[in-house]
């Protein structure tokens, strides 16, 4: 009788699995959608994309910035790129249906000086 009661849970138990892998998680929204995944632009290769944040204004509800030497509001197109918010020290861009954040202030420009 033991043995039948283990093959049984050997048998079952790849089924069980199988079944709860499928199941949707019942505590998330019916219209839940992944969040997109956020790039710097410091990682993109400059050969095929290259922007730089010059200016940002933000004043009241008011957000322009200066990319590439243009003046730029949310909703604007920037090349192959839309620009989706306005923040104080960068500009989000949708591009290729990725979050792409660049900075006002390259990393690579600011840099901690060691003291003397």
């Amino acid at each position: 009788m033991k043995h039948i009661s283990l093959a049984f849970f050997v048998i079952m138990l790849p089924a069980s699995l199988q079944a709860i892998a499928e199941l949707p998680d019942p505590t998330r929204p019916a219209d839940y959608q992944p969040a997109p995944k956020v790039i710097y632009e410091d990682v993109l290769p400059k050969e095929l994309i290259d922007w730089t944040v010059t200016a940002i204004r933000i004043a009241g509800e008011e957000r322009t910035a200066i990319v590439n030497g243009q003046l730029v509001r949310v909703g604007d197109v920037i090349g192959p790129a839309t620009v989706v918010d306005i923040e104080p020290i960068s500009v989000v861009l949708d591009y290729q249906q990725n979050t792409v954040v660049v900075r006002l202030y390259s990393k690579n420009l600011v840099e901690k000086k060691a003291r003397n």
